[in-house]
């Protein structure tokens, strides 16, 4: 059943007992870009993906190309900038720099002043781990009679690991939304939208019918920050992609959490076996004590019941099915890209931001070990979704803060419209 559950009355402060990433020295992207490489001949292809498959020549996909006319978008450091673009020159493979500093852009982001409505004021910063959880716990305070914070486990620096429960109260199991963020460390917007999120699904219950309909139909799980130590990290160093566990065997540091799950674990392209690599997949699967623990959770609590599962990530604006691990397309790939079209349709007319929906193997690149396959495989959720949130490479994973709220308010509006037309299906 559940794990340890906190209630109003005995919520207190935690801060986590780790050093403090502050008293370190960060890590400078000064002079590293950000390039769009665009193969568009078989052989150019097959130099990007050895390029991509060495850990060690100073080159970062932030996104992989994985077919002709297909781009990959490629941080690099000074010095590999200079290598790599004589090699693309010789062999004639087009790009064009999309951030020619990534540390100046750090910088400006930072210097920047962020203004939001009154009441939104969390919404103008990626906070510390230590923020977000303050404000879950402040959210079942305000809101004791929806919302319940839940401690899952622990992470392997130690930082708890809190969930909240959103829902009416009930007798009888209700029908689960399981959304979470927060996997990649740097992908900071993630957080941010969970938390939206759950403000909308908590503040607007007793006031709006339709937010109503929604929390007493299902039984909503917010996962904001399933990597807190990689997140806590990125304090430090703003591009961390994964956990901070340590490999015996190797100086390199962590475990991508989104390659860790135990279905068709390291089975494709989109993983790695090297340590040092940012697609490591860990030792075995479930590895990790943060993927561990939410997927002890759902078995114990909510198989059976999980209607909708949604991971979100950046970059790229894409709604993704299952599969990760293939090209193949799920039994009910029909109804998976229909529900994601509610979703996107909505979401666009907010502010216009238009997405890509398919499977991840067909539109962006096959992952193995991923989390939403591992949901719709294992546990039986039938719908099961990856997100990717804005941009689409002006800023990548250095989303500026000033579209932190743009992107939180269109991607709830999304999730909402999905919800809707679920509550009307199940």
């Amino acid at each position: 059943m559940f794990n340890k559950v906190f209630p109003t009355f005995c919520i207190v402060i935690f801060l986590t007992t780790t050093i403090s990433s502050s008293l370190k020295e960060s890590v400078s992207y000064d002079g590293y870009a950000l390039l769009r490489i665009t193969p568009t001949t078989e052989h150019q292809l097959q130099y990007l993906l050895k390029l991509n498959a060495n850990a060690s020549n100073g080159l970062d996909f932030w996104l992989r190309s994985t077919a002709v006319n297909n781009s990959a978008d490629v941080m690099v450091t000074p010095e590999a900038k200079r290598r790599l673009c004589r090699s693309l020159n010789n062999i004639r493979i087009p790009y064009k720099v999309l951030i020619q500093d990534l540390g100046r852009l750090i910088a400006e982001d930072q210097a920047d002043t962020v203004i939001v409505p009154p009441g939104l004021e969390f919404f103008a910063d990626y906070n510390p781990v230590d923020e977000i959880n303050i404000y879950m716990r402040d959210l079942a305070l305000k809101y004791p009679d929806v919302v319940s914070l839940i401690e899952i486990g622990t992470s392997f620096e130690g930082r708890p690991l809190f969930i909240l429960r959103i829902s009416t109260p009930f007798s009888e199991p209700k029908p689960s939304i399981w959304i979470q963020g927060g996997a990649h460390a740097r992908e900071q917007i993630g957080p941010a939208v969970l938390l939206f999120i759950a403000l909308q699904l908590s503040s607007s219950c007793n006031r709006n019918a339709e937010i109503f309909t929604l929390v007493n139909t299902f039984e909503w799980y917010i996962d904001p920050i399933v990597n807190p130590d990689g997140y806590e990290y990125c304090q430090i160093d703003r591009l961390w992609r994964k956990t901070r566990s340590r490999c015996p065997s190797s100086k390199c540091v962590g475990v991508d959490a989104n390659r860790n799950w135990d279905f068709k674990w390291n089975d494709a392209a989109g993983s790695s076996t090297n340590p040092c690599s940012h697609n490591y997949a860990g030792p075995e699967p479930f590895s990790e004590p943060e993927t561990r623990a939410i997927a002890e959770f759902m078995l114990d609590n909510l198989k059976g019941r999980l209607e909708l599962f949604i991971d979100i990530h950046s970059y790229s604006q894409r709604w993704m099915t299952p599969w990760g691990y293939t090209t193949k397309l799920p039994p009910n790939y029909r109804e998976q890209k229909l529900l994601a079209e509610v979703a996107t349709k909505a979401l666009e007319t907010v502010y216009g931001t238009k997405y890509t929906v398919g499977s991840s193997g067909s539109i962006l690149y096959t992952v193995s070990g991923g989390a939403r396959d591992w949901v719709y495989g294992t546990l039986g959720a039938k719908y099961s979704y990856v997100v990717e949130v804005r941009d689409k490479g002006d800023f990548g994973f250095l989303l500026s803060r000033k579209q932190i709220l743009p992107t939180v308010v269109e991607t709830w509006t999304g999730v909402k419209a999905m919800a809707c037309a679920l509550s009307k299906w199940v």
